[in-house]
């Protein structure tokens, strides 16, 4: 889970350091004759970090191009709780007590209208499995 959000993480850092690189050298060349002075740099610097964010999280939410989780076009990719071959879910047992699940909506809180895999045994076994 944590190699998996790292790597977002540096996904998303990389997005945003070259959308910066690529407006602060557009900006220098168009505005200010290319001058790198640190004293050109930094008058530069308030607007280059504003168009630099809109355009960063417009090319993050329009294209994810750097989801991997987004199945190809026509395929669908299985989750973990789905047999490779078949699209059928089966029923996965409890980490807790090993018996059956049953699939459930939560019905308040965070996840409110969100499915996941509960226990059989609730209450008795709190056990559930995310989806």
């Amino acid at each position: 889970m944590f190699d998996k959000l790292w790597k977002r993480t540096k996904e998303i850092a990389t997005t945003y350091t070259y959308t910066f690189i690529v407006v602060m050298v557009l900006n220098q060349v168009v505005f200010f004759g290319f001058c790198l002075n640190p004293v050109c740099l930094v008058a530069a610097m308030p607007h280059v970090l504003l168009i630099t964010v809109i355009i960063g999280t417009w090319l993050e939410k329009s294209g994810d191009l750097h989801n991997d989780n987004l199945p190809e076009q026509g395929k669908t990719k299985p989750d973990k709780l789905t047999s490779e071959y078949s699209h059928e879910v089966k029923d996965p047992s409890c980490p807790r007590c090993g018996s059956n699940m049953t699939l459930r909506t939560a019905r308040q809180g965070h996840y409110a209208g969100k499915k996941f895999w509960g226990c059989k045994n609730y209450p008795n076994c709190k056990g559930i499995v995310n989806l």
